[in-house]
């Protein structure tokens, strides 16, 4: 069965043939013993499945299985963002605090002192100072 009787077919058990598309499936219908057996099958297993479907499924499925996705995906969607936002938050942490300590270290090292002043590179600085070291800057 090529792929123009196997559409014609489907249209056939859609019930969507025109009728031109008709007139060719019922010539195909007669001339072809496969093509009829094929028919055949296709119906016995439409029917099939559809005499299943229906007792296999308790009433209301489709809303109960649609009201099941929604509030999977809401919570979904919340938890997603919490974790995340854990997850990133952890991979940034342990860099950060190496670096913090590298650089409060370094400062307390350099200044020779022990002092928040010192660990945070704060300087005292008197007025004079800081006037004095505006007009050298200035005149050079």
């Amino acid at each position: 069965m090529d792929k123009k009787e196997k559409n014609l077919l489907f249209k056939y058990l859609d019930g969507e043939l025109s009728k031109e598309e008709e007139f060719e499936f019922n010539k195909l219908v007669e001339s072809s013993k496969s093509f009829k057996t094929e028919k055949q099958e296709y119906e016995q297993m439409r029917k099939f499945i559809s005499s299943n479907a229906e007792k296999s499924l308790k009433p209301m499925f489709e809303t109960r299985v649609l009201n099941e996705l929604n509030s999977k995906t809401k919570n979904y969607q919340k938890n997603n963002f919490s974790e995340l936002l854990a997850v990133s938050f952890r991979k940034i942490l342990l860099p950060a605090l190496i670096i913090i300590i590298f650089l409060l270290s370094f400062n307390l090292i350099s200044s020779g002192e022990v002092s928040v002043n010192s660990a945070l590179g704060i300087q005292n600085v008197s007025i004079e100072e800081a006037f004095n070291s505006t007009i050298d800057l200035a005149m050079e």
